[in-house]
C-alpha cells in the first residue's frame, strides 16, 4: 500500500546539480542548431506559406482567414500560426520569422533530449541522441514549418514529466496538442503510464491540459465548423488515390533516398537492432518515446496520411535515441573486449566515438548536398516572380486555381481556389478519384479567372480539351534559374 509519505516522495520533483559539463553540452547543441539555421537560411517549403498566409491575415486585421471572408481551416498548426501572428506584429516578416523560430526550435529539441538524458543519469546517451536528432537532413529539411516546435514541445513534455514536474508536463502536451492534433498520442502515452504506476488519474493536470486546449477547439468549432483542419481530411483524400504509397511504405522509401546521398546511413541498420537490444535496459523514459513512435506509424498508416517529410521528422527523436542507445552497446561491448585483450581504457571511448563522428558526418554531407539540390527553393523563386505578374497584371479581387497555393497565394494576395483543396473543402470530396478529376470539377465549378499551370501529368489531359481551350488561353510563361516554365492562363470573356 502506498502512504502518503510515499506518494510524497514519489511526486517530488527531481533536482540534479548543474555542472559545467552540462553547460558545455547545452552550449554545443545551441551552436549546432545555430549553424543549422544559418546553413539553411532561405530554404523554404511551399506549404508552410499557408501558415504564414493565416498569419499575416490575422495581423491585418482579416481573422483566422486564408481567402479573407472565407473561414477554412487550411493549416494543420493553430498554435503555431498564433505564434506566428503575435510575433509578426513587431516583424511582419513571416518567412524570416518562421525560419529564426525553428532554429530556436531545432535547439531546443536537442536542449530538452539532453536534459532528459541528464534527468536518467544517462549523460552522454542523452547528448548523443541529441546531436543526431538536430544533424538529421530529415528533421532540417521542414525548416520554416512547424515541425520543430512540435518535437520541441513533445520532449520538453516526456523530460518534465520524467523529472515529475507534472503541471509542466500537461502544459507542454497541451501546447503540442494545439500545434498538431496528433500529439494527443503523446499524451496517450504519458497519460497511460501514470494511470499504470500510480493507479490514479492526474485530475490536477487534465484539468490544466484542458483549460489549454477546449478555448481553442471551442472557437474551431464556432469559426470553423469542426475542430479538426481541413487539410487533413484533404491530404488524407489525396493520399488514397490508387498507386499512392502507404505511410508505413513511407519510411523504407525516405531511408532509401538519404542512403543514397550518404553511404554512412548504413550504420543505422546495425545499431538501430543493437539499440532496441539495449533498449530493454534502458531509462523508462526513452522507452516511452519509442512507444510513442510505434503509435505515430501505426496511426498515421490507418489513417492513410501522405508521405511528406514533415511527417516523418518527428519520427527521428526516436531513432536518435535507438542509435545512442545501439552505440553505448558497443561501448559496453569495446570495453569489455578491451578488458580482455589489455587494451588501453581509452579505446572504447575511441571506436565508439569514430562511429558518432561517422554518424554526424553523414547526416551533416547529406544535410548539405539536400540544401544546395534542393528544388523546393527555386520553385518559391518561381512562385514569387509570378506573383509579381499577378500583381501588376491584374485586380485585387481576381481568382487563381493552382496545384500549390503556399509562395503563390502568399506573394501574390489573390484570392486562391486550392485544387488540392487545403482551403477549398468542397473539392475534398473528389481528391480521391484523382487530380485530373478534380481539377476539372474546380475549373468549370469556380471558373477562376486565372489558372497556373506548373508542368505535371495531371495538367496534360485538361490542357488538351475543346472546353479548356474554349475558356482559357496562355498569357504568360514564367521561368526562374532553370526552373519551369510556370504558364498562366487567362480565363476569355
Amino acid at each position: 500500500m502506498i502512504t502518503s509519505e510515499m506518494q510524497a516522495e514519489i511526486n517530488r520533483p527531481t533536482m540534479m546539480r548543474w555542472t559545467r559539463n552540462d553547460t558545455a553540452f547545452v552550449l554545443i547543441l545551441a551552436l549546432t542548431a545555430l549553424g543549422a539555421g544559418y546553413l539553411y537560411h532561405g530554404f523554404a517549403f511551399d506549404d508552410a506559406f499557408i501558415t504564414y498566409r493565416y498569419a499575416r491575415n490575422i495581423v491585418e486585421g482579416q481573422g483566422f482567414t486564408y481567402n479573407p471572408g472565407q473561414w477554412v481551416l487550411g493549416t494543420t498548426t493553430p498554435l503555431y500560426t498564433l505564434v506566428l501572428a503575435t510575433l509578426g506584429l513587431l516583424w511582419p516578416d513571416f518567412p524570416t520569422l518562421s525560419h529564426v523560430i525553428s532554429t530556436v526550435a531545432l535547439a531546443g529539441c536537442g536542449i530538452f533530449v539532453y536534459l532528459l538524458g541528464r534527468e536518467l543519469n544517462q549523460r552522454m546517451i542523452g547528448f548523443t541522441a541529441s546531436l543526431i536528432l538536430i544533424t538529421n537532413p530529415l528533421v532540417l529539411s521542414t525548416f520554416g514549418m512547424e515541425t520543430m516546435f512540435l518535437i520541441m514541445l513533445l520532449m520538453a513534455a516526456v523530460t518534465s514529466y520524467t523529472a515529475k514536474y507534472l503541471n509542466w508536463a500537461s502544459l507542454a502536451l497541451a501546447l503540442a496538442t494545439v500545434t498538431r492534433a496528433d500529439a494527443t498520442l503523446m499524451v496517450a502515452v504519458l497519460g497511460g503510464d501514470y494511470i499504470l504506476r500510480r493507479r490514479r488519474l492526474p485530475l490536477r493536470q487534465i484539468g490544466l491540459y484542458l483549460a489549454v486546449t477546449l478555448p481553442w477547439f471551442a472557437f474551431s468549432l464556432l469559426a470553423f465548423g469542426s475542430p479538426l483542419p481541413n487539410s487533413v481530411a484533404a491530404k488524407v483524400s489525396a493520399a488514397s488515390v490508387p498507386g499512392a504509397y502507404s505511410f508505413l511504405k513511407g519510411i523504407l522509401l525516405w531511408g532509401a533516398v538519404y542512403q543514397r546521398r550518404s553511404g554512412l546511413y548504413i550504420l543505422f541498420l546495425p545499431l538501430s537492432l543493437l539499440g532496441i537490444v539495449q533498449l530493454r535496459h534502458a531509462g523508462r523514459a526513452w522507452r516511452l518515446i519509442v512507444v510513442w513512435a510505434a503509435l505515430y506509424v501505426i496511426a498515421y498508416t490507418l489513417l492513410g496520411a501522405p508521405t511528406y517529410a514533415w511527417y516523418y521528422a518527428p519520427l527521428v527523436s526516436a531513432g536518435a535515441i535507438i542509435v545512442a542507445l545501439g552505440l553505448l552497446f558497443l561501448f559496453n561491448f569495446f570495453h569489455l573486449l578491451a578488458d580482455r585483450m589489455r587494451l588501453t581504457a581509452t579505446t572504447p571511448i575511441l571506436l565508439t566515438g569514430l562511429l558518432l563522428v561517422l554518424i554526424i558526418y553523414g547526416q551533416t554531407s547529406s544535410a548539405i548536398w539536400s540544401h544546395q539540390g534542393q528544388m523546393l527553393e527555386p520553385r518559391v523563386r518561381l512562385y514569387q516572380t509570378a506573383s509579381d505578374w499577378f500583381l501588376a497584371n491584374s485586380d485585387e479581387d481576381a481568382s487563381i486555381a493552382a496545384l500549390e497555393i503556399g509562395a503563390l497565394g502568399y506573394y501574390s494576395r489573390r484570392r486562391m481556389i486550392d485544387l488540392y483543396g487545403l482551403v477549398t473543402p468542397e473539392l475534398v470530396p473528389y481528391l480521391s478519384h484523382g487530380v485530373e478529376y478534380t481539377i476539372e470539377e474546380a475549373l468549370q465549378r469556380y471558373e477562376p479567372d486565372f489558372i497556373v499551370d506548373v508542368p505535371t501529368e495531371s495538367w496534360v489531359p485538361i490542357i488538351a480539351t475543346d472546353w479548356f481551350k474554349a475558356a482559357y488561353r496562355p498569357v504568360a510563361r514564367i521561368s526562374d534559374q532553370g526552373v519551369g516554365p510556370l504558364t498562366i492562363y487567362q480565363r476569355q470573356d
